[in-house]
């Protein structure tokens, strides 16, 4: 297949779907935003923002180093056109609330998490322009690649407002809040769910042109962005909980903020963008899940040996009367 006809392929009408999926994805980030600012305490983000090393440390982490982490896998795989600007834009998101969950279930600093979640949210909307600009410039010269910073910036902005928005209801409302949340979250994966449907509807044969290397790109950064997390949390000797959960908040990029902008900035050749956001959201939760269960697993196998071990070491009573004796 040439490349005339494999742009063609590409750049067909749009489906007729089309128009309802872009809504429902902006729908979707709005709602789970909304229901994250629910969750935010202001003591605790202040607590956090008061002594601020540790979310100084992963917003280094997320914003330098990652997307640089990126930049070296994009040229050592050869990934390139708008294959590459969904993997950068991916790379410059900041982290959700999945990074959230998974900082739980692996005994991190939850309060850390939602605190870190809610600055690189905050930061993103500088950052992720500008690690675009830096890492992204070099794609569009002698290629049909453009970047729109202008409305990546604005489509930041409609996505981080109902955060905003919910962290004043739970000021408001403390007692509601929670209620909110759980409704929010759950119509948010429930709508997740028929996004991902309807995705396949659209772009049938979405990964059918993809290479290979992508495919190794994608498994390794996810791994990389929790080893880069957890290097640099060391060497600035961050707690045990907060390396785990700078780690964490480094590896788990916000999968729906990508897609978010990717859908509402780029138009041409939009499926090539999608591929590595789509790639990674099934890589990084296939991992963090194994992660999760591995690591719990090992506590309990690890607290059920200690208990043993404390039962070998009592002396049972009768033993030692006949020792007193």
């Amino acid at each position: 297949m040439n490349s005339t006809s494999f742009d063609a392929e590409w750049s067909s009408e749009p489906h007729w779907l089309k128009k309802y999926y872009d809504k429902s994805v902006l729908s979707i980030l709005v709602l789970i935003m909304f229901s994250m600012g629910c969750t935010i305490r202001w003591k605790e983000l202040m607590h956090h923002l008061r002594r601020p090393w540790s979310v100084m440390a992963g917003l280094f982490s997320q914003f330098v180093l990652l997307p640089a982490t990126a930049f070296l896998l994009m040229k050592t795989f050869s990934v390139e056109g708008y294959y590459a600007v969904g993997m950068l834009i991916l790379a410059c998101s900041p982290s959700g609330t999945t990074s959230n969950i998974f900082t739980y279930y692996l005994d991190g600093d939850v309060p850390l998490s939602i605190s870190m979640t809610v600055c690189s949210t905050v930061v993103a909307m500088l950052m992720m322009p500008f690690n675009m600009y830096v890492y992204g410039h070099s794609l569009e010269n002698n290629s049909e690649v453009n970047i729109p910073y202008l409305k990546m910036v604005r489509s930041l902005m409609y996505v981080t407002a109902p955060a905003a928005l919910g962290m004043l209801v739970f000021y408001k409302f403390p007692k509601v809040a929670p209620y909110i949340t759980k409704l929010g979250s759950l119509a948010g994966f429930a709508m997740i769910g028929v996004a991902q449907v309807m995705i396949f509807l659209i772009y049938p044969n979405i990964f059918s042109t993809v290479p290979a290397k992508l495919f190794i790109a994608v498994a390794i950064l996810p791994i990389a962005g929790l080893v880069v997390g957890y290097i640099f949390a060391l060497v600035t000797n961050r707690p045990a909980p907060a390396r785990r959960t700078i780690a964490i908040e480094s590896g788990i990029q916000n999968v729906g903020m990508a897609i978010t902008v990717v859908t509402l900035t780029i138009e041409k050749f939009q499926e090539k963008a999608l591929v590595f956001p789509l790639c990674y959201s099934y890589c990084m939760l296939s991992l963090c899940a194994s992660a999760s269960i591995a690591y719990n697993l090992y506590m309990k196998f690890s607290a059920e040996l200690l208990e043993e071990e404390d039962e070998e070491k009592k002396v049972p009573p009768r033993i030692c009367e006949e020792l007193l004796l």
